[in-house]
């Protein structure tokens, strides 16, 4: 039997069980496994009309087992490319720790210019040994042009 995958809110303190209940978006292999892929929703940190120059993405994870997870960027809805156009996916490969829990941050390196980001994660359970939590995702990048804002009228 697959281990579940869960996944924590951070602003409401929820946490989600996904794969093997309900309807989710895990897909089944025949040998039994599923894939769980979770998508953030968009980010601007400099407004809706900014722009920015995105160059790291960090994500704390707190985990009992090993696991691997394929993280993948996607800037104005684009994913982020690598080596003239290839599409960037980077894997995180992590054993289960020797004082458990554990709260491992991963960090991909990425290079795009835009307005928005996101962040797609892709997770499958036979490589998931133990509990993970996904904490916090947090973006490094410089402002390059602030969201214009428009004086009150009087």
């Amino acid at each position: 039997m697959p281990n579940p995958v869960y996944v924590g809110d951070l602003s409401s303190g929820k946490i989600y069980k996904i794969g093997r209940i309900g309807f989710d978006s895990g897909t089944a292999d025949p040998a039994g496994a599923f894939t769980g892929t979770m998508r953030t929703e968009k980010h601007t940190p400099a407004g809706p009309e900014g722009l920015c120059l995105f160059r790291r993405v960090y994500i704390r994870v707190h985990h009992t087992g090993g696991f691997v997870i394929i993280a993948k960027a996607y800037v104005d809805g684009i994913q982020t490319k690598i080596n003239l156009g290839t599409n960037q996916s980077t894997t995180f490969t992590q054993s289960a720790p020797t004082s458990s829990p554990a709260e491992t941050v991963l960090e991909m390196a990425i290079e795009a210019q835009g307005t928005s980001i996101e962040v797609e994660m892709t997770i499958l359970s036979d490589t998931n040994t133990g509990i993970l939590l996904v904490e916090e995702i947090t973006v490094g990048h410089f402002p390059i042009r602030e969201s214009k804002s428009r004086s009150g009228q009087v």
